[in-house]
């Protein structure tokens, strides 16, 4: 897996992505690991990780179809 940081004001974390051949197709593994930082962001961390939840997947897979041939 291939990671990038995440580092803003209020989170830090990683986002990693993982390809992996399997048969006639390839497998994309996502992961999202972030944390809230200092006291706002781990006070508002349940809002933040919500609304980074609700679009992940669609990001996701917006991702993906870019990578067809």
């Amino acid at each position: 897996m291939v990671g990038w940081a995440i580092t803003t004001s209020e989170i830090r974390g990683r986002v990693f992505v993982g390809l992996a051949a399997e048969g006639e197709v390839t497998r994309v593994d996502v992961r999202l690991d972030v944390d809230g930082v200092g006291m706002l962001g781990s006070l508002f961390f349940p809002v933040i990780a919500s609304a980074i939840g609700s679009g992940f997947t669609d990001t996701v897979e917006a991702f993906v179809g870019g990578l067809r041939t």
